[in-house]
């Protein structure tokens, strides 16, 4: 299955490289590391994050080559700042990954080792350097004119949820992409993870998943 993966995921980074809408700008690949890609598909309900941005920074074009968030010096690698922000939302969606309606158990109970990262998909609608600010006009326009590669990605990952980070965007997302796509997706349009405490977000999810 591995070397399945990583072949399909190739052949996409391929021609995503070739038909994005910014190319002028370096290709940073997200979504899995292929080396790991088996440790996503084995979760029992597969969650992929849609965020705004990667966080890398842009680079002079000589430098300029396609690259992956879980590589080399990658965002995803380091994590640098962001490190108490992905784990929380590591313990967050982790939670709702274990849930067990006879032991629910708590989201400050999830247990977050270095390798808990491969359990999630992280892909970011804007795919180029440009640190931690991207523009909603090309945010929308992103979203409007590399719908088809978006859906692409998706459809190769087949989350069961998709936790969309991006509440502004989530109309122009829901559109172009997920009225789209071939098969049911739960969706959390979500605000900032800073914003949500560990408390409210286990007893909505609760609720949630014991609900027939």
């Amino acid at each position: 299955m591995q070397n399945s993966i990583s072949k399909n995921l190739n052949e996409f980074w391929n021609e995503y490289e070739e038909k994005r809408i910014k190319k002028p700008e370096y290709l940073i690949e997200d979504g899995l590391d292929a080396d790991r890609a088996d440790q996503y598909f084995e979760q029992k309900i597969k969650v992929m994050f849609v965020l705004k941005e990667s966080n890398e920074e842009s680079v002079p074009r000589e430098e300029r080559k396609r690259k992956s968030i879980y590589k080399e010096n990658g965002w995803f690698a380091n994590f640098g700042s962001d490190r108490a922000m992905i784990t929380k939302m590591i313990k967050m969606y982790g939670f709702i990954q274990n849930f067990s309606p006879q032991n629910p158990g708590t989201v400050k109970q999830q247990s977050v080792k270095a390798e808990s990262r491969y359990n999630f998909a992280f892909v970011n609608l804007n795919k180029h350097g440009n640190g931690k600010v991207s523009c909603d006009t090309d945010l929308k326009s992103i979203i409007e004119k590399d719908a088809d590669l978006l859906i692409k990605q998706i459809e190769l990952l087949k989350p069961d949820i998709i936790v969309f980070g991006v509440k502004k965007h989530f109309k122009d997302f829901e559109e172009n992409i997920l009225d789209k796509i071939g098969f049911n997706i739960k969706v959390i349009c979500t605000c900032h993870f800073s914003r949500i405490s560990y408390k409210d977000f286990e007893t909505q999810a609760t609720e949630a998943l014991k609900s027939p």
